[in-house]
């Protein structure tokens, strides 16, 4: 048995080639270390047969020891070295920036890419998204085949955030993070033409909302304000309590993900379990990426944090709060 690895970093797999000479199928554990995968090879004699796992499942530190076993009546194990073996490629997890929720992402929304300790220079943010960040880009391969750029936010070691492409294909979409050196990580996300989020105001996609209230005076004069206020540690923004009981009272939303909606009818809001009027539902027009929701709030008489639902199509987004006074 003559074996050959390598790595495929356009499918984030390392691949085990096999010559094997014996005509029956033949059952193969690798182990690398701490890590250790089972599959069946079959195939006719003197054929190549290839067994591949995930970049992600061997540990970076396996150097290049492989060891496999194979029950054969000739050959029972064979030991080799990854010839040119460099450190596993990290695995990134893909999520919608309003919620950070294992869902699908839609084409033309705000994304963010949560990796671990990558060889990154954290800078400042551009004014927009810039295709190239810190001599960093992101390439996504669709389910098309079609590779684009994504538009980038901001970068660092352990967090990217990204414009997904309009003209991204629905259907399983690949992610590569491009530096100077080659791929510096990689990852895999589902697109689909919808996939509602809401912005909290501590970014973490829960409590009060990134929201802002407008209100109409009786003279046709309108205040807006945000409906948070926010200490200087992270994670310390609340509600501030609205009074939803004096007046037309207008809630702006933001999130991600909707713009692509078929009908307005298809997004619903309820605020303490009450619908709300939605008036508008679509992109926000300074931000590439970012929507927002318009609805006429009900009167609520009740006081307190109340949550905001919001349904696209029957899709949910994560829930947020707004405070009523």
């Amino acid at each position: 048995v003559q074996v050959t690895a390598f790595r495929d970093d356009s499918t984030g797999r390392v691949s085990l080639v096999l010559i094997d000479n014996e005509s029956s199928p033949t059952a193969v554990t690798i182990n690398l270390k701490n890590g250790a995968f089972t599959g069946s090879l079959t195939g006719e004699q003197s054929t190549s047969l290839a067994y591949w796992a995930p970049m992600a499942a061997f540990p970076p530190d396996s150097a290049s020891a492989f060891h496999l076993v194979l029950p054969s009546t000739s050959v029972t194990s064979v030991a080799g070295t990854m010839s040119g073996w460099t450190p596993v490629i990290p695995q990134a997890r893909i999520v919608p920036s309003g919620s950070y929720a294992a869902v699908p992402l839609a084409p033309d929304s705000i994304a963010t890419m949560f990796t671990s300790g990558l060889a990154i220079p954290q800078g400042a943010p551009p004014a927009g998204p810039v295709q190239v960040l810190n001599a960093t880009s992101v390439n996504i391969e669709d389910s098309a085949g079609a590779v684009q750029q994504a538009p980038l936010f901001f970068v660092s070691p352990n967090q990217i955030n990204l414009q997904i492409p309009p003209g991204v294909a629905q259907g399983p979409a690949f992610f590569n993070v491009m530096g100077a050196a080659g791929t510096l990580a990689s990852g895999a996300a589902t697109i689909s033409s919808i996939s509602p989020s809401l912005f909290s105001a501590n970014g973490d996609g829960a409590g009060v909302a990134a929201a802002q209230v407008l209100r109409v005076a009786a003279d046709g004069s309108q205040t807006i304000q945000p409906i948070f206020q926010c200490g200087t540690a992270p994670g310390s923004c609340k509600s501030t309590p609205i009074a939803f009981n004096q007046g037309p009272v207008y809630l702006i939303l933001y999130g991600t993900g909707i713009r692509n909606r078929v009908s307005l009818s298809d997004v619903v809001v309820t605020i303490g379990g009450v619908n709300a009027a939605v008036l508008y539902a679509g992109p926000q027009p300074q931000v590439p990426g970012m929507d927002q929701i318009n609805v006429l709030a009900p009167a609520l008489h009740n006081s307190g944090d109340m949550t905001v639902v919001l349904t696209l199509a029957n899709i949910a987004a994560n829930a947020v709060t707004v405070g009523v006074q």
